[in-house]
C-alpha cells in the first residue's frame, strides 16, 4: 500500500509539472487557428473587391462577429492614361483591437 502511496505522489508531481505546458500549448494552438481564420477572411475580402464589388477608393469598416475588418482602398498616383491603380489594405482585428491578419495588394483596372 505503501508503494502506491509513493508512485500516487510521483505521478501527481510529474502532471502538476506538465499540464502548465500542455496548457500552454492549447493556448497557442488556439490562437494559431484564430489567426489562420481571420487570413482567410482578409483574403476573401480581398477576392471579393474588383470582382463582385466595386472598387472604390475610400475606407470602410466591418464588424463581423467577435472580429473588425478594415478595408482600406486608394487610388495610387502609378496611375497611367489607360489603367488605374489601386492601393488595397485588408486588416482583421479581434474584440481586443489586436491584429490578426493584415493584407496588402495593389489591382489594376482598365480605364
Amino acid at each position: 500500500m505503501f508503494e502506491v502511496l509513493i508512485a500516487f505522489t510521483i505521478m501527481s508531481l510529474v502532471l502538476s509539472a506538465l499540464l502548465p505546458g500542455q496548457a500552454k500549448l492549447l493556448s497557442q494552438a488556439l490562437e494559431s487557428e484564430s489567426a489562420l481564420l481571420a487570413h482567410d477572411v482578409a483574403l476573401s475580402r480581398l477576392a471579393r473587391l474588383g470582382t463582385s464589388e466595386e472598387l472604390t477608393s475610400g475606407q470602410m469598416i466591418l464588424e463581423d462577429g467577435p472580429w473588425r475588418i478594415v478595408q482600406h482602398v486608394q487610388q495610387s498616383a502609378n496611375s497611367s492614361v489607360d489603367m488605374d491603380v489601386f492601393d488595397i489594405l485588408i486588416a482583421v482585428e479581434d474584440a481586443n483591437q489586436r491584429e490578426l491578419a493584415r493584407i496588402t495588394a495593389e489591382r489594376y483596372v482598365a480605364r
